[in-house]
């Protein structure tokens, strides 16, 4: 959403909108920063204020055909909506209607018409079925400057995938973000479905689901796969790497022995992935068991 919004104006006005700093606050918090804006766009309130504002006057239905259509090009095929998710969120969101009606009180949202459709296309957006393999394509497209590495499309300009990622990088596992990056040190965003989208510059997407969520809802099985694999692949983005070394070999794969021992014991072979509602912005559902590695 955050990149759509990006895509769809400019930086300068996206930056006078939504701030870019952690929130301290609970995912779903409705405090908003002291300048009436939201604290970052990889928390409820600022998604909502990115489908509110990104296509002011427009449909909720044409707001969430743009978000769906770049999310689709990122993954690589059209992604389905998943209506008794988005029936479900419309009905009981009551906790994000309190969000969108204050981001409309600080005049962040101008009108109401687009505060009602923006909250429904965000509630679309949250609703949007996808699974571990192709969120691992989103998250190579984000990596590789925003160019899908399956299509060689530039599904989004280097400049905005870079923003993207600088953010994941500061917000994007809630407030678990700084003992993420001093353990794993990867820029990612995290879902209330226990997904986790980790990303290495240059290199690769890592999805991983696993349902079980920690104190700030992250996935705990996730966090500790993505730290070992950061560990041992030496993913950490401030660790300086070997020379003339490489992680795209074979120890890199998803099938070698080295990924799915490190996830095999850090997520349980026997936990098996299921549809789960993700409400910061998708919905995971994993069609490989978890200890699988989609990069």
């Amino acid at each position: 959403m955050y990149a759509l919004f990006l895509e769809m104006t400019d930086a300068d006005y996206v930056k006078s909108k939504i701030n870019v700093e952690p929130s301290g606050e609970a995912f779903n918090s409705d405090r908003l920063a002291q300048d009436g804006r939201p604290f970052n766009p990889l928390i409820n309130q600022g998604a909502i204020a990115c489908c509110s504002l990104a296509a002011p006057m427009e449909s909720s239905s044409q707001r969430y055909q743009k978000i769906v259509n770049l999310v689709s090009s990122c993954a690589t095929r059209s992604l389905p909506l998943n209506t008794k998710v988005f029936q479900s969120e419309a009905r009981t969101g009551y906790q994000n209607q309190k969000i969108s009606q204050a981001l409309r009180n600080s005049r962040c949202i101008e009108t109401d018409y687009d505060r009602d459709e923006g909250l429904q296309a965000y509630f679309m957006g949250c609703s949007i079925d996808v699974d571990a393999k192709e969120l691992a394509v989103i998250g190579a497209t984000i990596a590789n400057k925003g160019k899908n590495p399956k299509t060689k499309k530039q599904v989004i300009e280097q400049e905005h995938a870079q923003s993207v990622c600088s953010v994941m990088m500061s917000c994007g596992m809630y407030n678990g973000a700084g003992n993420w990056m001093m353990d794993v040190g990867l820029p990612a965003k995290s879902g209330v479905s226990g997904c986790i989208l980790a990303v290495v510059p240059g290199i690769c997407g890592i999805a991983l689901f696993s349902p079980k969520l920690n104190e700030h809802g992250n996935s705990v099985r996730g966090i500790e796969a993505c730290r070992l694999l950061s560990t041992q692949l030496n993913l950490h983005v401030l660790k300086k790497k070997e020379k003339n070394s490489s992680i795209m070999g074979s120890r890199f794969s998803s099938g070698s022995q080295m990924a799915r021992s490190t996830l095999r014991s850090a997520m349980g072979m026997t936990e098996a992935s299921k549809p789960s509602e993700d409400r910061s912005g998708s919905v995971s559902r994993g069609k490989k068991k978890a200890w699988e590695p989609n990069v």
